[in-house]
């Protein structure tokens, strides 16, 4: 299954950045499985909305996602994004909140073009918990993955190459990759220590794609990392990177009140 944003619309896609990841080949899951994933919605052109990237719900008043998904163009401000919670089907069903306001972290884009690419994104109204919409906890700040560990990449992006976005939540697993590997298959400049990779080691090829950027990156129900970007969805040339969470936590924890 595709995490990345690619399953948007063009006009949206331009929006969000066309390096974006997504969920490959993953397995479909029910929301109870990981009932603090969000969806993002956007208002198109027409008066549409559309899920275009994804999130994790850290408190009952703020959900952590991409600022890519809260930036550019096509962002004119908190009327065109709300929040879906509580729902394994895309686009359908759950709880729709919308957004008070959007704090994206200020080193966006600065030392990398995806360099710090997280938002806090307050709520509206507080979430009323249930077995379908409940709360994460983030990474200890400065704590690292260690080697290959396999994490869990959640969302509801392409399930195969120039695909459509998957209409139910899916679930894939990755091994990190030593930051050296995987600056060595980019830009160099492209990569950074506030970001992670991974790299699927199973035949499946499971990753994330378009469509689940901002979509949370899960180590033992605790959120590590964001989807961030990639080179397309060709798992096995490029790898997948994602925000570091543990990198932001002083700040998410500053912020988020």
């Amino acid at each position: 299954m595709a995490l990345y944003a690619w399953a948007l619309l063009a006009l949206v896609a331009a929006a969000v950045s066309a390096d974006v990841s997504r969920v490959l080949d993953g397995q479909a899951v029910a929301i109870e499985s990981y009932p603090f994933v969000v969806q993002v919605d956007f208002l198109q052109p027409g008066g549409v909305w559309s899920q275009a990237c994804a999130g994790a719900l850290i408190s009952t008043k703020w959900t952590l996602s991409a600022a890519q998904c809260f930036s550019g163009a096509s962002y004119p401000g908190v009327t065109h994004r709300r929040i879906r919670a509580g729902t394994a089907k895309r686009n359908s069903r759950g709880v729709l909140y919308t957004i008070a306001r959007v704090i994206n972290h200020p080193d966006y884009g600065l030392a990398a073009p995806r360099d710090s690419d997280l938002s806090l994104v307050e709520l509206s109204t507080l979430a009323t918990l249930s077995s379908t919409i409940q709360t994460v906890s983030i990474n200890v700040a400065g704590s690292e993955l260690p080697g290959t560990t396999a994490v869990r990449l959640l969302g509801w992006g392409q399930t195969r190459l120039n695909g459509p976005s998957s209409l139910q939540l899916r679930d894939g697993i990755a091994n990190n990759l030593a930051l050296e590997t995987c600056a060595s298959r980019y830009d160099r400049g492209s990569i950074t220590t506030n970001m992670f990779c991974t790299l699927s080691s199973s035949a499946e090829e499971q990753t994330s794609c378009q469509g689940d950027n901002g979509g949370p990156v899960v180590l033992n129900n605790v959120v590590v990392g964001l989807v961030s970007w990639g080179n397309g969805c060709v798992v096995s040339s490029y790898p997948a990177v994602h925000t570091k969470v543990s990198a932001f936590t002083n700040w998410i924890v500053a912020n988020a009140v």
